[in-house]
């Protein structure tokens, strides 16, 4: 029983550290450093079976690794998702924190690219206002097409509509800008 009381004191410190690490070293709101702690705890323990001889540096060190990882997948994906203009018309999101130099390049193209397409369906479709807000509801995060007909207060149709107009606006901005 003492040896178990140990290891959930040894498991507390871990996770203490890890999550006081991640908030200070890896800027993340608390909260959601203490969810990326325990994700990275859960798979550190389902790869390690033997995880219960580590003492707090080789533990520190194994899920610091994967928190590491995590991060970096997540940064990745932001990333992916922040340069791509896809012709089915989902929009980038616009990257936030931990941004190298090549990052910075990457996110102000992005940003480029969605002015000019803003510019773009603005002037083009000039008696109708849908595509630009559109865009902008893509950008908050709106994507489906049901939650967009309900946040721009249109038919499901007029969504699926705007989508293959919107397509051919990002087909030419991207072939403006070089295939980005």
């Amino acid at each position: 029983m003492g040896d178990d009381r140990d290891k959930e004191q040894l498991w507390a410190a871990v996770y203490g550290r890890l999550v006081g690490w991640t908030v200070n070293k890896k800027r993340l709101e608390p909260k959601e450093a203490d969810e990326v702690v325990r994700e990275a705890i859960t798979q550190f323990v389902a790869a390690n079976n033997n995880h219960g001889d580590l003492g707090e540096r080789d533990l520190l060190r194994g899920v610091g690794s994967c928190i590491n990882g995590n991060l970096r997948n997540r940064r990745r994906k932001k990333i992916e998702k922040a340069t791509s203009l896809s012709t089915d018309g989902v929009l980038p999101e616009q990257n936030d924190h931990g941004l190298v130099e090549a990052d910075l390049i990457t996110a102000d193209l992005a940003r480029r690219a969605v002015s000019a397409l803003l510019d773009r369906v603005t002037e083009a479709e000039a008696d109708d206002d849908l595509l630009p807000r559109m865009v902008l509801a893509m950008i908050d995060g709106h994507v489906k097409p049901r939650e967009l007909a309900t946040h721009l207060g249109v038919g499901i149709g007029d969504v699926y509509n705007a989508r293959k107009r919107l397509a051919r606006h990002v087909a030419a901005v991207k072939s403006e800008m070089g295939d980005l």
